[in-house]
């Protein structure tokens, strides 16, 4: 009696041993493995499909995270999979640290997350661990050329209209690209004027976000001007911590 009640608690238990690494390829992303980079790009030629290139590190934790929770999930892999050709490589060793080295500009830490085309050039970049929905919704970014590269190439051919650049600095923040923003934000906000501020909405908020210095009138003009700002929903509090902050900064400098 004792031998027919184990093997009816075994039976589930080896059902569910064999079947779940099953489940668990059937779902996430899939990755190709144990092709080189240039087999990778001939497979892309091959299938007309864009490559989607995980760059980690060991010791990165929240590489780890994103391998654990975002890329197994169904959602996550019946998006991706799909649409490219995915691969992860660790960026210290072996081919992914020869990689790193040609593309450092666009891997400002780990993980990053780079979209190339069949010819290796880097369509979308992003970096950071990411929730599954945004995860998707900025690869799909990276299809639709919604990209800070898309967006560098229309800057360099002198688009400036200030909704443009709003949503061009945002995708620099989701790519890290400090130095590329402090670039333009040097370029672009010195050309601010209260009557740009005045007029449109996406002027004013690119200038309360990034503007940090007490040099020119600018600031004290939209301290000056509380319809100005509260019309775009700023507080008085708002103002004044901003206003604070960047006063003591200044203060700062000048004691050191």
């Amino acid at each position: 009696m004792m031998n027919k009640i184990r093997k009816l608690l075994v039976a589930p238990l080896l059902l569910l041993f064999f079947t779940s690494p099953v489940l668990a390829q059937d779902t996430g992303i899939q990755f190709v493995e144990g092709k080189s980079w240039q087999e990778i790009l001939a497979l892309s030629k091959k299938l007309n499909k864009p490559i989607f290139l995980d760059c980690y590190t060991v010791w990165c934790a929240p590489c780890k995270v994103m391998a654990k929770e975002v890329f197994p999930l169904k959602e996550v892999g019946d998006f991706m999979n799909p649409n490219f050709i995915n691969v992860k490589l660790d960026m210290e060793k072996g081919e992914g640290l020869d990689l790193y080295k040609k593309y450092k500009e666009y891997i400002p830490g780990f993980p990053t997350f780079l979209l190339f085309n069949s010819n290796g050039e880097i369509m979308h970049q992003v970096a950071g661990y990411t929730v599954a929905d945004k995860f998707i919704s900025k690869m799909k970014d990276g299809l639709n050329e919604n990209t800070w590269i898309a967006y560098s190439a229309k800057y360099k051919a002198g688009e400036r209209d200030w909704s443009f650049l709003q949503s061009y600095l945002k995708l620099l923040e989701d790519a890290f690209q400090t130095s590329v923003i402090n670039e333009v934000t040097q370029e672009i906000l010195p050309k601010l004027t209260i009557d740009i501020l005045s007029k449109d909405t996406s002027a004013y908020k690119t200038f309360r976000k990034y503007w940090n210095t007490t040099d020119g009138d600018i600031l004290f003009k939209v301290l000056s001007s509380p319809d100005l700002y509260r019309k775009n929903k700023d507080t008085d509090r708002d103002i004044n911590d901003w206003a604070g902050r960047i006063y003591g900064k200044t203060v700062n400098q000048y004691i050191k």
